[in-house]
């Protein structure tokens, strides 16, 4: 149960947040420098994968701060789970279509926002996709752009899994006692540590 009760007080502490906001950061930020210090036009499955690796940035900023409520740090790992596993399915189906790639493959012509949101063309810098699914222009150690992101989001995936687990495994057990919503340092098995 050592493990179980380290990933349960590491998710209620704000490093583990803050690493997932920075990991995140990080890989936004490198996927602006590629399209515009290197000038890689991004593809449409591109700009769709950066639009997930935005929703994991923007849960794990909520996580932050409210990752001492049961009921909002439930529903952040849900979100980080779907959004990692939304990443995942996509990169991989971008990652068949270039090493399948022929003259009768390629993606859509558009990201697919609505018509009421236009991000495109409020913010092309962000969102504005120029670029062929089919190409692959940069790798690292023989390995593709999509592959690192095929990468990024599996492990993505399996941590937000886990750290789910652990969370429904708490609340089935009623590991802590809960006040308004938040754990207190008084549990049954006193798990829920974390930092304040």
């Amino acid at each position: 149960m050592k493990i179980y009760s380290y990933l349960l007080n590491f998710s209620l502490n704000k490093l583990s947040w803050i690493l997932l906001f920075s990991t995140s950061s990080f890989c936004v930020g490198a996927s602006l420098f590629f399209q515009h210090s290197l000038n890689l036009a991004p593809c449409v499955m591109c700009i769709q994968e950066r639009l997930f690796l935005m929703g994991i940035w923007i849960v794990s900023f909520a996580g932050i701060f409210y990752r001492k409520c049961i009921y909002f740090r439930g529903l952040v790992l849900a979100s980080w789970l779907l959004l990692s596993a939304g990443g995942l399915k996509l990169s991989i189906e971008h990652l068949i279509l270039q090493l399948n790639s022929s003259a009768f493959q390629s993606c859509v012509a558009q990201v697919g926002f609505p018509s009421f949101l236009p991000a495109h063309e409020w913010f092309p810098s962000l969102f504005m996709a120029t670029g062929s699914c089919n190409e692959s222009v940069w790798s690292l150690g023989g390995i593709t752009m999509v592959q690192w992101i095929v990468g990024l989001f599996a492990i993505n995936t399996a941590l937000s899994v886990c750290f789910l687990i652990v969370e429904l495994i708490a609340s089935a057990r009623h590991d802590g006692v809960w006040v308004n919503g938040i754990p207190t340092e008084e549990g049954n098995k006193g798990t829920y540590s974390g930092d304040h």
